[in-house]
């Protein structure tokens, strides 16, 4: 169990969710993970302690839904705008010092700017940005929001990973933008870690890497959020009671039990067994 009241810069710090239907979106991960929601109104300000048996009876619009775990903050969800064909997609957000100035170093990186700096409210800084690879991912100047209070437990963020159609691109990317170093995983010679250097063992690893080869089929590269859970065969089963679709069966890997799926609106995410430390 970690709880976070701070994140390094260049190490990840929030998740969230853009879907099609929000409602039903939140009360998919309710069901799975037992979340609980502050939500953003369009006036800014934000409605605490919010249950599903619960409205905002004022005429305010929810533009922005916070999952709870034991009064932290780990993840947002937010509805696309009408018109936009996005995909429903989970998008993890680093943790810059600078937004704008990390922005600008992204083309020269070999990247792409796909949304520019955008003030939100007092909570921080956002961007998203492009790999030359393809995969989006999001950036993060905190303020007010420091981004996710807990993670490495039940219903929270476990790991990232990032599945590319050019893992060396992406290597380079992220080392000339952000510093990231990478290192073969000694349990599975066909995986890469992200690193950051001069930091802890415990904290130095960000997330990891995968080379897409022809099996994967035209899937775009991206990155795929795994969420930890205590049971992994449970959640699984609970996900498809809830609608979700599943991708592959519960599988075993060097590190630990895992499952990939899609939640009812299609939204790909993985579930992570958490081993006795963890846990």
């Amino acid at each position: 169990m970690t709880v976070m009241t701070s994140h390094r810069f260049h190490a990840f710090c929030w998740l969230d969710l853009v879907t099609t239907d929000h409602r039903k979106a939140i009360e998919f991960y309710h069901g799975l993970f037992d979340w609980s929601f502050r939500e953003t109104l369009d006036g800014g300000q934000t409605v605490y302690d919010w249950s599903l048996e619960e409205t905002v009876d004022d005429g305010s619009q929810v533009v922005y839904s916070m999952g709870v775990v034991d009064g932290e903050l780990v993840a947002g969800i937010g509805e696309l705008p009408p018109g936009d064909d996005t995909p429903p997609n989970w998008t993890p957000y680093i943790c810059v010092e600078d937004v704008g100035a990390t922005v600008a170093q992204c083309e020269g990186a070999g990247g792409q700017v796909i949304m520019p700096p955008v003030e939100v409210f007092d909570a921080g800084v956002m961007a998203v940005i492009m790999d030359p690879a393809g995969a989006p991912v999001g950036l993060w100047q905190p303020k007010a929001h420091t981004g996710f209070g807990r993670m490495r437990e039940h219903g929270t963020v476990h790991w990232m990973e990032l599945d590319s159609t050019d893992a060396s691109q992406a290597k380079g990317f992220f080392h000339a933008l952000l510093g990231w170093s990478t290192e073969a995983d000694e349990l599975n010679p066909d995986y890469t870690l992200f690193a950051l250097e001069g930091v802890e063992l415990a904290e130095k690893y960000l997330g990891g890497l995968m080379q897409m080869t022809e099996d994967w089929g035209d899937i775009p590269s991206h990155w795929l959020t795994y969420f930890g859970v205590n049971d992994v065969e449970r959640t699984f089963s609970r996900a498809l009671e809830l609608g979700g679709e599943k991708i592959t069966e519960v599988l075993n890997s060097p590190h630990g039990r895992f499952a990939i799926l899609k939640d009812p609106l299609g939204a790909v995410f993985a579930l992570m067994e958490l081993d006795d430390e963890s846990a």
